[in-house]
């Protein structure tokens, strides 16, 4: 197997993102006791799988917020507006991968379901310890930071920032 195909194997594998799911839902739960809308759990990857994106949350503050984040992919020195607006379209390609993720992580009790309002919770009894690998506590880290943001804003907020429908 060459290095590629072993790094897309390791990036793209359910388990990573079960884990990446739990940290979105703990950042978006973090600030009050809520759960998290399953449709924002859709979010995640392509953003968090996009490294000009990724690089780009890992360097924003965590204070700054989703709003001020997506501006900043609009500025002149950044110039990745054409990703932004290709955010629909990665959200589909994900799809597969978020409901694979998203069933390991009901099957090991990392996020708990409330099917009746539509949310899961992070499991709080289940406790992650940081990755020995340090490109994969980033990537939780930026799960993270996304989840809290998302936390600060409404679906209809974040959809029209993203271009998705809830």
């Amino acid at each position: 197997m060459s290095g590629l195909q072993r790094e897309y194997e390791n990036l793209y594998n359910p388990a990573l993102g079960s884990v990446i799911l739990y940290r979105f839902a703990e950042g978006y739960g973090q600030s009050e006791n809520k759960g998290t809308p399953l449709t924002l759990l859709y979010m995640a990857f392509p953003i968090l799988f996009q490294e000009q994106v990724f690089s780009l949350l890992s360097k924003t503050q965590s204070g700054s917020g989703l709003r001020k984040f997506i501006n900043k992919l609009y500025t002149k020195e950044n110039s990745l507006s054409d990703i932004t607006l290709s955010f629909p379209k990665r959200t589909e390609e994900f799809r597969n991968l978020t409901e694979r993720s998203l069933r390991m992580a009901l099957m090991t009790n990392l996020l708990v379901i409330s099917p009746k309002e539509g949310v899961v919770f992070q499991n709080s009894k289940k406790k992650i310890k940081s990755a020995s690998a340090k490109d994969v506590d980033e990537l939780l880290n930026g799960a993270k930071k996304l989840g809290k943001w998302c936390s600060q804003l409404t679906l209809f907020e974040i959809g029209n920032l993203l271009g998705l429908e809830f």
